[in-house]
């Protein structure tokens, strides 16, 4: 590993790591309220929402790690490279369409509760991908035009 990258590469090794803790910790609550007779429909579409969203997010850094290592072999402004960050976002709108199907759950829990803050944080938390895919667009629109600028530069020359 090259240590421009490494740090990078631990930080993402980090994230899968804490990804499925999270998806542990889902898998035994949802085992708990199965023993426990306690299960209702939210409650599976939004576990299944998640696991979904967790898979999301691990192709994101696998995607993430790929870019890395062309960081790596100096191919940064490549057409690979393009295709990663085109994937990225697809992946993050995904992750969005996916996350809707937390709401129910959400509502319910604000409406059992009586804590209407819940539903302003479970929205919150569904805008986040948005803003991220939002994001990944604009790294897209730059990288094309590094590569085109890349590519009249070597033409020039």
């Amino acid at each position: 590993m090259k240590p421009k990258t490494t740090f990078l590469k631990f930080i993402l090794a980090g994230l899968v790591a804490f990804i499925l803790f999270l998806s542990f910790l889902l898998t035994m609550g949802l085992l708990f309220s199965i023993n426990e007779h306690s299960v209702f429909p939210e409650q599976v579409l939004a576990s299944i929402s998640l696991y979904l969203s967790a898979i999301a997010s691990l192709l994101i850094i696998y995607y993430m790690y790929r870019m890395l290592v062309l960081v790596d072999n100096d191919r940064a402004f490549s057409a690979m490279s393009l295709i990663y960050v085109r994937a990225i976002f697809r992946l993050t709108i995904m992750e969005f369409i996916v996350l809707i199907g937390t709401v129910p759950f959400v509502y319910y829990i604000a409406d059992n509760d009586d804590a209407p803050g819940v539903m302003i944080i479970g929205l919150g938390m569904l805008i986040i991908p948005l803003a991220v895919a939002t994001f990944v667009s604009i790294i897209e629109k730059l990288l094309k035009n590094a590569i085109e600028l890349k590519l009249d530069y070597e033409l020039t020359i």
